[in-house]
């Protein structure tokens, strides 16, 4: 097979280059088995944009994470990929040969750093002086702020190695660091500092960390009425808005509580005692400012719905397995398993929901001085449901039917509330009994 022709191998150049990352590995793979000239050169175009992106994420390492959205649900921005690709061509073209140049010394060479910012500051101008093929579809506020963020990245390259140690605990040489790029970074725009706290935010995964960032930035990081009035409040209050979304869905739960919830709304629980955490840690908001008041008033209304969960799920378990003295028997008669109650009761499933949010959620919900209660109400559930199978084992008759379900139902609230070995334990009482039952029906028959 001939070449591709020129207008054809444009089109397949913009197909190629259009392709995500992951596609474009496996469409590598496919290629080198296919026959042919044409095959050949296509693999050829796949090689030099597979460098290509190489090279552009080594350029552009500083703002990538601008380009992917953060996995935690918190509100931050995150701008298109196809923008990045099309600065990294637009910075291409005032020199082209910076590229070649950047391959040739390799990824560990210092002046990597330098040809990077280069890229960096012409992908900026690219923004400015041509956003009609830079970022046709945004207004001019949103491209001068990814233009700001892209400046910036000159300092975030310099930054990144550090933020290990700047949220952790940071010597005094590293806090000089920090607070040294940040006036570098408000020396160069008004909102300088507040895009650069943006800029390290993308690279944080732990969103409540950056509370660290923010107060050790800050001349006067231990006076919170200051911080709140900084052009970093914003962070701090964004932060505060997520966790407040978070109580709120918290609320939701324990009043309609389901089980493809649960590892959502315990996550949610988490996301609460971090930020918090760190809010008294860093922050040190006083109790009567804005944020002081709101950090109090989330964690009272955690603790409150946690301590109503508990409630709830303990009237659950006694409601979904209940325990009864037989009609006509005397008061001090002993309680037994009622085998007629439902294996599919809303209780049994409210149970599963509730008091295994609180078992997800446990040491989270620690501080938030609940562990006392959930203690208690573990420990009541697991002696009521242990002694609703104990007895409900001696009077069970055959598999399928409705004791039978209850008593595993049982056993899978044990295990969502922690305690997965008294649980098995009963699993292969019931299927010994089961089994036993069976044998005895057919030896009746036989």
């Amino acid at each position: 097979m001939s070449a591709l022709p020129a207008a054809k191998a444009a089109a397949v150049v913009q197909l190629v280059e259009s392709v995500p990352d992951a596609a474009l590995t496996r469409l590598a793979a496919a290629v080198s088995l296919m026959p042919g000239e044409q095959a050949v050169e296509l693999g050829r175009m796949i090689a030099r944009e597979s460098r290509d992106r190489e090279l552009r994420a080594i350029a552009f390492s500083p703002v990538a994470a601008l380009f992917t959205p953060r996995t935690d649900g918190f509100p931050a921005t995150a701008y298109p990929r196809p923008v990045m690709a099309r600065l990294w061509k637009l910075a291409s073209v005032p020199e082209p040969g910076l590229a070649q140049k950047l391959d040739a010394i390799g990824v560990e060479d210092a002046v990597v750093d330098r040809i990077g910012d280069q890229f960096l500051r012409a992908a900026a101008r690219a923004l400015r002086e041509t956003p009609d093929k830079a970022w046709p579809a945004a207004d001019p506020t949103q491209r001068d702020r990814l233009a700001l963020l892209f400046e910036l990245g000159q300092l975030m390259r310099k930054a990144a190695p550090r933020l290990r140690a700047w949220t952790a605990r940071p010597d005094e040489d590293q806090v000089a660091e920090l607070r040294v790029l940040f006036r570098e970074a408000a020396a160069m725009a008004p909102d300088g500092a507040e895009r650069f706290v943006e800029l390290i935010f993308a690279h944080v995964a732990d969103a409540p960390l950056i509370l660290r960032i923010v107060t050790l930035s800050a001349e006067a990081a231990s006076n919170s009425d200051v911080l709140s009035n900084s052009e970093l409040a914003p962070f701090v209050d964004g932060l505060l808005e997520a966790t407040e979304q978070r109580v709120a869905r918290i609320e939701a739960f324990v009043t309609n509580p389901t089980r493809d919830r649960v590892l959502e709304v315990a996550a949610a629980v988490d996301w609460c005692g971090d930020v918090l955490r760190e809010m008294g840690l860093t922050v040190k908001p006083q109790p009567d400012s804005r944020w002081g008041k709101a950090v109090q008033a989330m964690r009272a209304r955690v603790e409150r719905q946690a301590l109503a969960a508990l409630k709830a799920g303990g009237r659950a378990v006694e409601a979904g397995f209940p325990l009864a003295r037989a009609r006509g028997a005397h008061k001090s008669a002993p309680l037994e398993p009622d085998l007629g109650a439902p294996p599919d009761a809303p209780a049994i499933e409210q149970a599963l929901s509730l008091l295994g949010m609180i078992e997800r959620a446990r040491m989270t919900l620690a501080e938030f001085g609940c562990e006392s209660p959930r203690q208690a109400t573990m420990k009541d559930a697991t002696k009521h449901l242990a002694d609703f199978a104990e007895k409900a084992l001696t009077q069970v008759r055959g598999a399928g039917t409705d004791g039978e379900r209850l008593i595993r139902r049982a056993a899978e609230v044990l295990s969502g509330v922690g305690e997965k070995e008294l649980a098995k334990a009963i699993v292969r009482r019931l299927d010994a009994r089961v089994a036993d039952d069976g044998m005895a029906a057919v030896r009746a028959i036989a």
